[in-house]
């Protein structure tokens, strides 16, 4: 899952950043400083998430406006506001256009934390009460564990990412860009190689024999965790 902070202190965004880096399933946090950078990296990735400051250190463009456009073309993404305004007259002018959540300065960094998981879980149809399963093969959000069969397998955090993107999406085919974005938000404008083919042979390998055909290549077109022949 990938998170998009806007925030024009430095320092802030920094710490905000390795906090939620720390939360299982958070892959990608990238930092924007102002209404521009945070517009054009909004539209060059996908993301999961937005968090945004209402002050961006400009007078023409502030985080308010960048929620307005952010909510125009995404009306499900998840927005939250972290500033240091506390009136009800921001309050009421964030959730009338379409923010999810406020929180102001100075924050506590273990809210920050649970606020953002639960719109993170919200969003992908997870709860901490809920198992993702397909044909035995499930995530428990409670334990941070995968099973097959009730037994639990260890995978690295980067196997775990991309066996639940395709778990949240079974029998679909999912382009190569697509998983791309949700691994590494960044890959587009990133030097070093990152093959999609060569992680996903690593998570078959990592997985029971029983389920390894499951993710499917897709010439063309993508993969597909199917458990049945194509």
């Amino acid at each position: 899952m990938n998170i998009l902070i806007v925030e024009d202190e430095i320092i802030v965004a920094s710490s905000i950043r390795l906090l939620l880096k720390k939360i299982p399933f958070v892959n990608f946090v990238d930092i924007a400083h102002n209404f521009e950078e945070g517009f054009q990296k909004f539209n060059s990735s996908i993301f999961d998430i937005v968090l945004v400051d209402i002050f961006l250190g400009e007078e023409k463009n502030n985080g308010f406006d960048l929620c307005e456009v952010i909510r125009k073309q995404n009306k499900q993404i998840p927005i939250i506001i972290i500033t240091a305004y506390h009136s009800i007259r921001y309050i009421e002018k964030a959730f009338s256009i379409g923010v999810n959540d406020y929180i102001t300065k100075p924050f506590n960094h273990k809210e920050v934390e649970l606020r953002v998981k639960r719109w993170l879980m919200l969003s992908n149809q997870i709860t901490t009460k809920t198992k993702i399963t397909y044909h035995k093969l499930s995530f428990d959000p409670e334990t941070n564990f995968f099973s097959f069969k009730k037994k639990k397998r260890n995978l690295s955090k980067k196997n775990k990412i991309l066996l639940l993107i395709f778990l949240q999406k079974p029998e679909k085919v999912l382009s190569c860009n697509y998983l791309k974005e949700k691994l590494w938000g960044d890959y587009l404008n990133c030097e070093k190689s990152r093959n999609i083919r060569s992680n996903i042979q690593i998570l078959r390998k990592n997985l029971p024999k029983e389920c390894r055909k499951w993710i499917k290549n897709i010439r063309g077109e993508g993969y597909i965790l199917k458990k049945d022949d194509l």
